[in-house]
């Protein structure tokens, strides 16, 4: 198995993610997987208790539109996967009247996969833009 972190997040709310890519076959169909490293939160009667989970989703790669995204109560968490050679340098992420982020695309070692991830709490409207080496739009991704 080969596993390569692909993008680590605390949102404006305060809360870590951590997004890996893997080769990992978890089910019959499924060739890489997310593997998505989550906050959960249990309140009582006055303490906040932090916890975490892992949850494995399984990752279909589509090499005309490479970008996944998954909403959860607290957050949206953009994937950028790919299952072959890329000239995409940077997923650049643009929310709502906000700085653009740039989050590099990181090679899973021995494998073809490769993939970005970035992670936010906001409810705004987002653009992804794939970026080559030299700063130029390769392709722009729509969620």
């Amino acid at each position: 198995m080969r596993s390569e972190e692909i993008g680590a997040v605390t949102t404006t709310v305060g809360s870590a993610w951590t997004i890996r890519l893997t080769n990992e076959n978890y089910g019959s169909d499924a060739t890489a997987s997310v593997q998505v490293e989550a906050p959960l939160t249990q309140e009582s009667d006055s303490s906040f208790q932090p916890t975490s989970s892992v949850s494995l989703l399984p990752l279909p790669i589509d090499p005309i539109n490479p970008l996944t995204h998954f909403e959860t109560p607290t957050a949206t968490i953009l994937v950028a996967a790919f299952d072959a050679p890329t000239t995409a340098a940077v997923m650049r992420v643009t929310l709502y009247r906000r700085t653009p982020v740039d989050v590099p695309i990181v090679a899973v070692p021995e494998t073809t996969l490769a993939g970005a991830a970035y992670v936010f709490s906001e409810l705004v409207p987002y653009t992804v833009d794939l970026l080559d080496a030299n700063g130029a739009i390769v392709q722009t991704l729509t969620p």
